[in-house]
């Protein structure tokens, strides 16, 4: 089996979750990285153990790399999955994968004309729970859906917190995905908001 060359764009918090993953993977391996900030990105390559570019063409242009892991904030997804399709690696795009419909549409042209693989991070909908729950709705077992609740009580602590973009950007698109993923498309949607600080 060939082993898949990884590169990731973006080294900040969530690289960690992303390179201990692959390092439990059989035929997966973590090539390099690119970070913004360069020297940031040396210290996480040491941690990893891959290498560092010093553009994000270098690790585009890169043969021993497969795919591309898109870790970047929002903003910059739709560029750098241009650009990693053009160059014809597969893409892991990390959530939310854009910041408007306009920018989907120009990351699934470019996807489609280059011929290779792009996936969101949706993580949520491999989880067992939820894989259970998703079993029950289609055998029926649960009737009809009329409602969906979803909540999510975990507690960041205030360093982290602090570095999120916001509820909506960095909570929220789990809750959407994986309600998608249950029970499809909404006829209406309320909201209801409560912050406690």
């Amino acid at each position: 089996m060939k082993t898949i060359g990884i590169g990731f764009i973006g080294a900040g918090d969530i690289a960690n979750l992303h390179a201990e993953a692959i390092n439990s993977l059989p035929g997966a391996q973590l090539v390099g990285l690119w970070n913004r900030t360069y020297e940031k990105g040396v210290a996480k390559a040491a941690k990893f153990g891959c290498k560092t570019y010093k553009t994000e063409d270098e690790l585009f242009e890169d043969t021993a790399i497969d795919a591309v892991f898109i870790l970047t904030n929002m903003e910059t997804h739709c560029d750098y999955t241009i650009r990693a399709a053009k160059a014809g690696k597969h893409i892991l795009v990390e959530k939310p994968a854009a910041s408007s419909i306009a920018e989907l549409e120009q990351m699934q042209k470019a996807v489609a004309e280059a011929g290779v693989q792009c996936m969101p991070v949706h993580n949520y909908i491999y989880e067992s729970g939820i894989k259970r729950a998703k079993a029950m709705i289609e055998s029926g077992k649960l009737g009809d859906i009329s409602q969906f609740y979803m909540m999510y009580n975990i507690h960041h602590a205030d360093e982290v917190r602090a570095r999120y973009p916001g509820v909506i950007r960095q909570i929220l698109t789990h809750h959407s995905y994986t309600m998608l993923y249950l029970a499809g498309q909404p006829k209406t949607v309320s909201c209801l908001k409560y912050t406690v600080d």
